[in-house]
């Protein structure tokens, strides 16, 4: 299964899908919560921004 995670916050839900094994193939939030995108970075540094 695999999940695109939209209004992502700071991934929280996308981190417990890959711990139940679904595949996250991306995330996104909204340009204006800098904060937010920061943790999404830092949680998920192999990832394309």
């Amino acid at each position: 299964m695999r999940s695109l995670e939209l209004f992502a916050g700071i991934g929280g839900i996308a981190l417990a899908e890959q711990m139940a094994g679904i595949e996250v193939v991306g995330l996104c939030e909204y340009p204006d919560y800098p904060r937010m995108r920061k943790q999404i970075k830092r949680m998920w540094v192999n990832e394309i921004y």
